[in-house]
């Protein structure tokens, strides 16, 4: 029997949605093999349901079943050369920048602090001769301060070096 009939319209994009009387024959044989073997139990054209859901894991466990992991050229780097060392090198070449880095900052510190001596008796030798409002001394006065403002910016950026490599213990201490 016909499930179809001609002209008739259906949701198949076929001939813009338009069965004609060749396609209704294709349809029909189509249909009733199709209708045969599944009622029958027959596998000549079948149906197959979806396999069950599997979780990506499983699916990525399959891929990499038996993968070999050998390759010539990377044994022969490990061979040559060991990471480890790498690593410590890389270790002692940072630790030795962080160290200069400090010891820069602290001979800042230090040059401030001999600029802020070298004034205080530049200022003392001045007073023997000179009287305090002389503006000889008044410059003296406020070298000397610079000298020190300098000194306690320098000792603040040592700080945060310190605290930046990880020295975080006594760092406020005078």
């Amino acid at each position: 029997h016909s499930w179809v009939t001609q002209r008739q319209y259906c949701g198949c994009p076929i001939r813009n949605n338009i069965i004609t009387k060749k396609n209704v024959n294709i349809i029909n044989t189509v249909l009733s093999v199709a209708l045969r073997s599944f009622s029958s139990g027959t596998s000549g054209v079948g149906i197959s349901m979806p396999s069950s859901p599997t979780s990506s894991w499983e699916r990525g466990a399959k891929m990499v079943k038996n993968t070999d992991t050998t390759n010539q050229y990377l044994e022969h780097i490990r061979d040559t050369h060991d990471p480890t060392m790498h690593i410590k090198t890389i270790e002692d070449e940072l630790k030795g920048t962080m160290g200069k880095a400090l010891g820069k900052q602290g001979e800042k510190i230090l040059a401030n602090l001999r600029g802020m001596e070298q004034e205080l008796k530049d200022y003392e030798t001045l007073l023997e001769t000179l009287t305090i409002c002389n503006p000889k001394v008044i410059e003296c006065a406020k070298r000397y301060n610079d000298f020190r403002e300098k000194a306690k910016v320098a000792r603040w950026e040592l700080l945060v070096h310190r605290q930046a490599i990880g020295f975080i213990v006594n760092n406020h201490k005078h």
